[in-house]
């Protein structure tokens, strides 16, 4: 049985992306083959995904009915007899439940929530978009967390915006599950960036919009910049600084 919840595939969405020319408002537009300086890879962070996602397979759904001339009961899909000839009712049930999970087949993400929504086995909670805070990313991300109240498990709906305006082409979605919230957090904040320009040091993360810049050498606390144009043009006026004091 495949699982079709993979984060492979959302990758595999991502860099079909890169070097393609898209269209974006009716007009073609080329995507870099590359990362810019200063923004995390969006591959990073999906790469520290791998393992963590939902098995998404929803159980065949069958119903037992009572024959009424032969007082039999039989296992049913739909019009469909699967199985018949049960003298119990109490043996087709439990045979029926035996086969929903034999035949229990993979789904889309979106199928799967609404499943376990219809069983209310969800309590919604926070959902954002990177594009909300201005992350340092190669690509925004979508997220809508969830709680398996049954479980106590902490699920998180990700996908990732592709091109052009940021409400819409998103990647399919993945379902990741985590032991708590904080496990997720962790693993974003764990891909940053770290450059370094004429002795000094850049720090960024998808988390945040701001860049922490420090000298390398006597590692004091530069002034924070919000986009790396002004990262540049800030550093290089340090340095101007610094060389006509020399002089």
């Amino acid at each position: 049985m495949t699982n079709t919840n993979s984060v492979q595939n959302v990758i595999n969405e991502v860099m079909a992306t890169r070097g393609a020319t898209v269209s974006v408002f009716g007009q073609p537009h080329k995507i870099g083959e590359s990362v810019e300086k200063g923004y995390v890879d969006i591959i990073e962070i999906l790469e520290g995904f791998k393992g963590y996602e939902v098995e998404t397979v929803l159980p065949a759904q069958y119903e037992v009915s009572e024959d009424e001339e032969t007082g039999t009961y039989s296992i049913n899909s739909e019009s469909e007899v699967i199985e018949d000839g049960f003298e119990y009712e109490e043996d087709a049930e439990e045979r029926m439940y035996e086969l929903e999970e034999e035949n229990a087949a993979p789904v889309d993400v979106n199928t799967y929530l609404e499943y376990m929504e219809e069983l209310s086995y969800l309590e919604e909670g926070k959902g954002d978009n990177s594009y909300n805070w201005a992350g340092n990313v190669s690509n925004h991300f979508n997220m809508q967390t969830y709680r398996n109240i049954n479980t106590g498990e902490y699920l998180v709906e990700f996908k990732v915006h592709l091109y052009g305006d940021v409400r819409g082409n998103y990647t399919d979605s993945v379902l990741l599950k985590f032991d708590q919230d904080y496990f997720f957090y962790e693993a974003l904040a764990e891909a940053n960036g770290y450059e370094e320009y004429k002795g000094y040091g850049i720090r960024f993360s998808a988390m945040s919009e701001g860049y922490e810049i420090h000298h390398i050498e006597t590692d004091e606390d530069m002034e924070e910049k919000y986009s790396w144009d002004d990262v540049i043009e800030y550093i290089d006026g340090l340095v101007e600084e610094e060389t006509s004091e020399e002089v």
